[in-house]
């Protein structure tokens, strides 16, 4: 990296004010770009910021950067006032502690807080008076920073990136608020509240042609090699997931465009505690323009709710399934889909709705799209322990789909 790719933000003011006379002429005659930001929250608004030159002051000196030259800002997580007041309130109690019982409750908020505790945890040991007692709230807090890092090995970073057509820039940017302007009116996001803001409304993720494939609980030998056989024909760069860790999923989660969800053989804990821990990471993941496809299996419907992606229940089984709905899922498949052993229709309970492609007799969906953010979840019902050319046509489509969209 050239030594400008390396200059250290200094703090900013809190409203980024517009480029100087004469700054960025080359850009100014442009139509602003429409942005998409997302947020902590996992939500995601298109619209226009009231933002027209980010002022970078490093060193060396002001750099002014228009918005047009600019790509992206990635706004790294603080905590805020009042959970570092919280944080330090349970290092206090924790200090305070004399019953096993109250000390793992307060390790255990600590340790919630995730990877925005460990700075301080660390001015805390750091200010630990000398003595017996501090030298054990010292170890006390060692042993948290160790827990919270070995859970989330990719804490999330306390500096901000800015990235621009030329160059990149890392260090902070200190905003009070960002500015919008949507189809529905305007709005004030507080910086606390904003993970990414990215130039352009193009999806965040969509377009990726690699597709992490979870291989760890499914049948290697049985439906797991069928969907393979799928998956060669797509063209797809395939990345197989074989671990149970979710530090390990959360990292391949970063560099895919889609996810499939292959019949998954039985349910255990391991799987739903990946999906639960998880479930953050992959409600953002589809947010952003990701893509998860899911064939049918008991199991996978407890992967789904438990991720928060899809709450839904298994239909009854059914001999047939109707396509109802073009779409690019279903093209060239027959109106009616052959039955396949194992079929599993389902109905959907959560508010994110799911538009039916192929139905079963008794209504419940067999191929389904539910739109979240600027992703989507697909539903393909089938196990792939036997299959014919309509079943594997539809999940070969739903790749093809994901990938490329």
């Amino acid at each position: 990296m050239n030594s400008l790719c390396s200059l250290l933000l200094v703090v900013l003011p809190a409203v980024i004010p517009s480029a100087p006379d004469g700054a960025g002429d080359a850009t100014a005659a442009k139509e602003p770009e429409p942005v998409r930001v997302l947020t902590w929250h996992g939500d995601v608004i298109v619209g226009f910021i009231d933002v027209d030159a980010v002022r970078v002051a490093t060193k060396y000196g002001v750099l002014t950067v228009p918005i047009a030259e600019v790509r992206s800002i990635e706004l790294a997580a603080r905590l805020s006032e009042e959970e570092r007041a919280a944080i330090e309130d349970e290092i206090e109690a924790l200090r305070n502690a004399e019953e096993p019982e109250a000390r793992q409750r307060c390790r255990q908020a600590i340790v919630d807080a995730g990877s925005l505790a460990l700075d301080v945890l660390r001015e805390a040991a750091a200010n630990a008076i000398d003595g017996k007692d501090a030298d054990e709230l010292r170890q006390a807090l060692g042993d948290l920073i160790e827990t919270i890092i070995e859970l989330e090995p990719e804490a999330r970073t306390t500096h901000d990136t800015v990235v621009a057509r030329r160059f990149t820039i890392t260090g902070e940017v200190e905003l009070d608020s960002v500015g919008m302007r949507s189809s529905y009116g305007a709005l004030r996001l507080a910086r606390r509240d904003v993970e990414r803001i990215t130039i352009g409304t193009g999806p965040g993720r969509g377009g990726s042609d690699r597709l992490l494939v979870i291989k760890t609980w499914t049948d290697v030998s049985g439906e797991y090699a069928n969907v393979s056989e799928i998956l060669r024909g797509t063209r797809a760069r395939l990345d197989e997931f074989e671990s149970t860790s979710a530090p390990d999923f959360r990292r391949r989660l970063k560099r895919c465009g889609a996810v499939l969800l292959p019949e998954f053989e039985s349910s255990n804990e391991q799987l739903s505690v990946l999906a639960t821990e998880c479930s953050r990471d992959l409600v953002r993941f589809v947010r952003e323009g990701g893509v998860v496809i899911s064939c049918g299996g008991t199991a996978n419907l407890q992967f789904l709710s438990a991720s928060r992606l899809l709450s839904c229940s298994g239909s009854s089984n059914s001999s047939t399934a109707t396509v109802v709905k073009k779409h690019a899922i279903v093209r060239g498949v027959p109106s009616t889909i052959p039955y396949a052993n194992a079929t599993f229709p389902i109905r959907v309970q959560s508010a994110a709705r799911m538009t039916a492609l192929a139905t079963a007799q008794d209504g419940g969906i067999v191929v389904g799209l539910s739109r979240l953010g600027e992703g989507a979840v697909v539903y393909c019902g089938w196990d792939y322990y036997a299959s014919e050319e309509p079943h594997r046509r539809v999940l070969a489509n739903a790749v093809r789909w994901a990938t490329r969209r």
